[in-house]
């Protein structure tokens, strides 16, 4: 994207976020409160393939084949542990305007594959304008992330692949008619280590969500995202990027979801959350000599489905099941499929506490 859009978006951001500070504190004047909760939450996975491996590659693991794509592995599958705290910072300025921080910070622990291990962090600062909706701004921190060893032309040799990653984003939501209308940008940065800097990227994201109450405890959602990334497709200085012998992972993406949230079956008493989404990457490359990803389609499915259910009012138990797959089509590479193709299972459970305290407040 150009930066004259991106700053202009920023403009417009600023100029919204400001209008919930100049409404007139005098109005439907109520006592200002300062207030925080915080949720820790503790969650163990089993993630069928952490690796994304294809069912070839799976093959050759358990066949021993191939040892050096697989020298830094003892399993493909993997126990997840994850530690994570949740803090919100809420401040009233009025009976109209409220202002919420949320913190998040995260730590995942692989119990095998801990080369994978990592912590990441988020920033959300929310303002509300009631009774319209809200307009949020967010930042996201990923210091390291270990894909997987890639075969690495340069070397000669499979290397690990692994990136770091920040995202900005900003969301306006609008409540109209018991209808939550959402639109979103994100601006990602992703910087890989030096095996790999040609898949250095920048992305832009545009998203669009509708959720609706279809009875007193569940809503019905749809949405969709494009995302543009753009890659530098060069590790060199003075590579042309139309003739390089690397990798150019820029793609064009479009992301179709619907779910269902909140609703229960029968007496039963755990709330039930289910999704659905359908993705269709296509590779930009102009690059005939990268036949990874010259002329490549990717499609992908992913069903996720939740039951929770609340003890003592605080305390919060989830169960969680997610199933992913991807196929890949190249008109470009006919055996891609061997290596590029995946599917995974990954099931959780997780244990969540909520505690709530005010700390000001002020006539």
């Amino acid at each position: 994207m150009n930066n004259y859009i991106r700053v202009l978006i920023l403009n417009l951001i600023v100029g919204f976020f400001l209008l919930g500070f100049v409404t007139d504190v005098e109005a439907k004047k109520k006592p200002r409160e300062l207030w925080f909760t915080f949720s820790p939450e503790l969650n163990i996975t089993y993630d069928s393939n952490v690796f994304l491996y294809s069912p070839d590659d799976l093959d050759a693991f358990v066949k021993r084949q191939n040892a050096s794509q697989f020298a830094a592995i003892t399993t493909y599958d993997d126990l997840i542990y994850t530690q994570s705290m949740k803090g919100y910072v809420y401040y009233r300025w009025n009976a109209d305007n409220l202002s919420r921080l949320r913190i998040n910070l995260r730590q995942r622990n692989y119990a095998i594959n801990t080369q994978k291990s990592y912590y990441s962090a988020a920033f959300h600062l929310r303002q509300y304008y009631h009774p319209l909706g809200y307009i949020q701004l967010g930042y996201f921190y990923l210091p390291q992330y270990h894909i997987r060893h890639i075969y690495d032309a340069d070397t000669g040799n499979y290397e690990p692949c692994d990136f770091e990653n920040q995202l900005f984003s900003v969301k306006f939501n609008l409540d109209w008619n018991r209808t939550d209308f959402e639109i979103g940008y994100e601006y990602e940065i992703t910087d890989y280590n030096r095996y790999f800097e040609e898949y250095d990227n920048e992305a832009d994201s545009f998203l669009f969500k509708v959720t609706r109450p279809i009875n007193r405890q569940a809503r019905i959602m749809a949405g969709y995202e494009f995302k543009q990334q753009i890659a530098d497709a060069i590790d060199e200085p003075g590579e042309d990027y139309r003739t390089s012998d690397d990798g150019d992972i820029s793609y064009d993406q479009n992301i179709f979801r619907l779910g269902i949230k909140g609703f229960r079956i029968g007496q039963f008493p755990w709330q039930f959350s289910t999704e659905y989404s359908y993705r269709f990457r296509e590779y930009t490359t102009e690059n005939k000599r990268d036949s990874f990803h010259f002329e490549r389609e990717d499609t992908g499915h992913e069903f996720i489905v939740k039951s929770a259910n609340t003890f003592f009012k605080r305390w919060t138990v989830v169960f969680g099941y997610e199933f992913d797959k991807r196929d890949v089509d190249s008109a470009a590479k006919s055996d891609i499929t061997d290596v590029k193709n995946y599917q995974k299972h990954i099931f959780s459970l997780s244990l969540n506490f909520d505690y709530d305290t005010t700390i000001l407040r002020k006539n």
